[in-house]
């Protein structure tokens, strides 16, 4: 995605999954107004992106956490090299091919957050995010359809969200559940 993984996981982990039914979410949907399709997209987009370009430095120096600092500069040290050598092996790979695709990783991954919260019952315990069940996307999307069961415990490993869905979905038949 051509940033950090640390830092995106410091965000999902940190803010995300702490504040994801508040406005202190840097990528809540909770703070656009009332435009729909296209332009609620982009206005999201715009929005997210630049709470996370604000907040996020403060509250990585708020964390006080040495080893998680000293990670994400080596990970952007190694960042630069990979962007510094593609430069000079192939400058048109890089521009045309990975900075078009860490471009739209990024966007993708958001859009995908949106989607699986906007306009959900945040303070439901069963509504607060949606779940696609179809096999394909899943399969494609390492199962991050199952989205509701993500949130319920964000440690459970990709491979056992569908049994834990599975099993949560029989017990609480009025989750929203979307089918692809």
């Amino acid at each position: 995605l051509g940033a950090s993984s640390t830092q995106i996981y410091f965000t999902h982990v940190h803010n995300h999954h702490r504040y994801f039914r508040s406005k202190r979410d840097w990528s809540s949907y909770l703070h656009l107004n009332k435009k729909t399709g296209l332009l609620r997209i982009l206005n999201y987009l715009k929005q997210s992106f630049l709470t996370i370009l604000k907040e996020r430095p403060q509250e990585l120096k708020k964390a006080q956490n040495q080893k998680l600092n000293q990670t994400i500069q080596l990970e952007r040290r190694v960042l630069s090299l990979f962007i510094l050598v593609s430069a000079v092996i192939n400058w048109k790979a890089l521009l045309f091919l990975i900075f078009p695709s860490w471009f739209f990783g990024l966007i993708f991954m958001f859009v995908a957050n949106l989607l699986n919260h906007d306009h959900c019952a945040l303070d439901s315990e069963h509504q607060h995010s949606r779940s696609f069940t179809g096999s394909f996307e899943n399969w494609l999307f390492f199962n991050n359809g199952f989205h509701w069961a993500h949130h319920q415990n964000m440690k459970t490993h990709w491979v056992n969200l569908p049994l834990v869905h599975q099993k949560n979905f029989s017990k609480n038949p009025q989750q929203e559940v979307s089918q692809t």
